[in-house]
């Protein structure tokens, strides 16, 4: 109960906004408690940064004398309504597929190393899809992911936010990283998301290759 009543006002806040809709938090960077939460308790929400689907916001806490007592840093909250809840949502992670998409950071860090770039994004492309395909589960069965452009949005082969959401944890499990607070978002496409990976997350490993 008392987390509802700390995220009410971001959810208020939203509208002041011009951002409509109930919102859920789908995750937090840190969370300072000061001191035990009285009974009674404020909460004040900056809104960091926001899209029509997600937005990032700190929440500060306070008791009845206006002390800091909490500090919730970078809260992501998603939209509601951008979240699936038909049976594409419950399908499990588990249902996978083995070959490319099997592939740990190692691995891929073995088949990259020496190829120049174009053909590392090509390949990262290629593991990406794999991955995709795992994602949506028995959703794939007739779907010719291979095939389309890999600008292709996200949205388009049929990931909604929730699968989006699972696709990032896939891939920061299986690369050891972990993605800044809605920085997935700014990568939307299987091209866009294996270039991040390229330059960002495994390029430390490939130093010194050809590039």
């Amino acid at each position: 109960d008392s987390c509802l009543h700390v995220f009410g006002p971001a959810l208020r806040a939203f509208e002041n906004d011009h951002l409509p809709g109930a919102y859920v938090p789908a995750g937090v960077t840190s969370l300072s408690l000061f001191e035990k939460l009285p009974i009674e308790f404020w909460s004040e929400v900056h809104v960091k940064k926001s899209d029509d689907r997600a937005a990032l916001v700190d929440i500060h806490v306070f008791n009845d004398k206006w002390k800091v007592i909490a500090l919730f840093e970078e809260v992501e909250l998603r939209r509601t309504d951008t979240l699936s809840t038909g049976p594409l949502a419950a399908v499990p992670s588990s249902l996978g597929f083995t070959g490319l998409g099997a592939k740990s950071r190692a691995e891929l860090i073995d088949l990259l190393k020496p190829l120049d770039k174009r053909r590392r994004i090509n390949e990262l492309s290629r593991w990406l899809t794999a991955e995709i395909k795992d994602t949506l589960g028995q959703a794939a069965e007739g779907m010719d992911i291979e095939s389309l452009p890999p600008s292709t949005a996200f949205l388009e082969i049929g990931l909604d936010s929730l699968l989006v959401t699972e696709l990032q944890r896939r891939i920061q499990e299986k690369l050891e990283f972990r993605f800044k607070p809605m920085q997935g978002l700014d990568y939307q496409s299987i091209e866009s998301m294996a270039e991040y990976l390229h330059d960002e997350v495994l390029t430390a490993d490939l130093i010194g290759q050809q590039v």
